[in-house]
Parts: structure tokens; sequence; C-alpha cells
């Protein structure tokens, strides 16, 4: 659901709960979903483990434009932690979004920051059809991977 319908006290206490959980579980990014939460909310720090902290509270987001080249790297999921999985994702992208403080932004993003951004709007929601068969992929992926890890606990008991 979109952000917009919270009011200032929740949105601010679930970016904070949301930022928490994150840097707790050593991670880079988390959406709102992972936490049990219905809204289109995700936030990311792409520097803090090189002891640069950037936190980004990214709020009703859509992603305008795709960069042509894409990467494959593997990925870690806090949702599903110990088991990285090799993702291709677009190198850089531009999305339009609301911060904290509400104001609407356009962020041109590249690298780790465009894959952890990708990451986070494919957890959220997926908008736009090229948004939905690249979030479709990755979640497939990791779907595929959820199930060879179910099957193989359910091989162990």
């Amino acid at each position: 659901a979109p952000v917009g319908r919270l009011g200032w006290d929740e949105v601010s206490q679930l970016a904070a709960d949301l930022l928490a959980t994150m840097y707790h579980a050593g991670g880079r990014g988390l959406a709102a979903p992972q936490i049990g939460e219905g809204w289109r909310i995700f936030v990311m720090d792409h520097g803090w483990k090189e002891g640069t902290p950037l936190p980004r509270v990214v709020m009703d987001p859509e992603i305008l434009a795709l960069g042509g080249e894409v990467e494959t790297i593997e990925e870690a999921c806090l949702s599903i932690p110990g088991r990285p999985v090799a993702v291709t994702r677009p190198v850089t992208i531009s999305m339009r979004c609301f911060d904290l403080a509400g104001a609407m932004q356009v962020l041109t993003l590249a690298g780790i920051e465009a894959r952890i951004a990708q990451a986070g709007k494919a957890l959220e929601a997926a908008g736009t059809i090229e948004e939905k068969m690249a979030a479709q992929e990755a979640l497939d992926t990791w779907k595929n991977l959820l199930l060879e890890t179910a099957s193989f606990s359910g091989a162990a008991h």
C-alpha cells in the first residue's frame, strides 16, 4: 500500500525499525514486506559495511528507466540467510520516490546502490511490465532456492 496513507509518526517508526533490523542482520537493504508490513517502503545503506554509513529511506518508488548494461552477481537475501544466488540486474537505474521528509526525488543509481534499490523495489511491489519481468525472474530464483532448502530440510527429518 502507498506509504502516504500512514501518518508521520508511523512512517518514521517503520523506517527506524527497518534500518535497525537491516543493520542488526548485517544487510544492505530491507523492504517492509520482509518484516511483515505491506507498505511500499524500503531502506538501504550501501556504504555502512565499509565505514561510510549512507542510510536511505525510499518510499513509494517507481523505476523510471533501467540501464541497458546488465551484470550477474551473487546476492544474499536477509529472508534466506546464508544462501547467495546469482542474479542478473541492470547496472544503472533511474527511480522516482519520496524520502523520509516527504520530498519527491529522482535518483540515478549505479553499481551496488542500483542493485540494492532494484532488490528492494522487487520485494516491495513491481510496477511496470519491465519491473515485473525483472522482479519475477529474481523472485523465481529465490523461490527455487527456498524450495530446494525446504526439500533438503524435509529429507533430514
